[in-house]
């Protein structure tokens, strides 16, 4: 049993806990998640112009479908109405859940915080750099 709470805890040969990164790691680690965020944004913007460009495909070949079905021409109309009508409700629908899904998706992709911490990191490196240059290269002081 303590060996599944040690450190070095395997199950099937994959380690059940990570390992403890350091600050550094930690750091390359968020720069590799931001760069993957970044086509993960670009791509789900490319599905949601694919979807619109579909549905816009589906609701044409559907009118034509109801027009050529031969109803009376007097009836034609309303029911052309009625499918504008389900297809408007639907877009609506449709786009409440897009509107959900981003809106999830960027809480969970666009991360200020780590985009924070690199640009910090990164500072804090640069003033260290600058302050052993004006040190004259004498190290930490």
């Amino acid at each position: 049993m303590n060996k599944l709470f040690s450190p070095d805890a395997r199950l099937f040969g994959l380690p059940i806990w990570r390992k403890r990164l350091t600050d550094a790691e930690y750091i390359e680690h968020v720069r590799k998640q931001l760069r993957l965020y970044r086509w993960v944004r670009v791509l789900y913007g490319l599905i949601g112009i694919g979807t619109v460009i579909i549905c816009i495909w589906i609701i044409r070949v559907i009118l034509d479908m109801i027009v050529q079905v031969g109803v009376a021409p007097a009836q034609q109309p309303i029911l052309l109405g009625a499918v504008s009508i389900a297809i408007f409700v639907g877009f609506n629908v449709g786009w409440m859940i897009y509107g959900a899904i981003h809106g999830s998706m960027m809480m969970i992709v666009d991360s200020r915080r780590d985009r924070l911490l690199v640009e910090c990191w990164d500072l804090l490196h640069q003033l260290i750099a600058e302050r052993d240059a004006a040190a004259g290269g004498l190290g930490p002081i």
